[in-house]
């Protein structure tokens, strides 16, 4: 049986995957210790991820989530799976 630790972790993987096809670096945080669990980058550009592996979020994480991108002047994408099991983004 797959753990949710798991599943979160592979969901990670998965996204890490994504934008390196796409020619981004990318790591991830492994043990959700931040508020991006995967961050990439793009020749200056930094996308901070925040991943659900449905789509909810508390109002609580978003503001935090929010704010870090502010801080640190980056672009913010929540990402989960649908139904199909496709990776959605939806950007801050």
């Amino acid at each position: 049986m797959t753990t949710n630790y798991q599943k979160g972790a592979n969901f990670e993987r998965r996204v890490v995957k994504w934008y390196e096809e796409q020619g981004y670096d990318a790591i991830r945080s492994a043990g959700s210790h931040g508020l991006s669990d995967v961050t990439a980058f793009f020749f200056g550009l930094v996308i901070f991820n925040t991943l659900r592996l449905d789509n909810y979020w508390s109002p609580v994480e978003r503001e935090e989530f929010e704010a870090l991108c502010k801080r640190h002047d980056a672009v913010g994408r929540y990402v989960w799976r649908d139904d199909k099991r496709r990776i959605i983004f939806k950007e801050v």
